[in-house]
């Protein structure tokens, strides 16, 4: 199915994205196989075209994980950096309390 109109395109790759960015909220992470079935794709190039466009809008995280006799990539939503996490140690001065 070719899109015509610029319009369409955008519309349409938006809603990959948001399709893309919906699945990973709900699955924290994913792998490539499990997101070509997602999505439907034949060829491994769309896909990679839509993982590399949204992990360079800084969305997404690419995480390639090794062992002796395998490598996986695994994609996840990127962690806001706004939010600070909790200090894991607590200071409380000795006169408190």
């Amino acid at each position: 199915m070719l899109i015509a109109t610029h319009s369409e395109r955008t519309a349409r790759n938006s809603e990959k994205i948001k399709r893309l960015l919906n699945f990973l909220k709900e699955e924290t992470y994913s792998d490539f196989k499990t997101l070509m079935l997602l999505f439907g794709f034949r060829d491994h190039k769309s896909l990679y075209t839509l993982l590399s466009k949204v992990e360079g809008m800084g969305l997404i995280q690419k995480h390639v994980l090794e062992s002796r006799t395998m490598k996986i990539s695994l994609w996840g939503i990127t962690n806001d950096v706004s939010v600070k996490p909790a200090p894991s140690v607590i200071y409380v001065p000795r006169w408190v309390g």
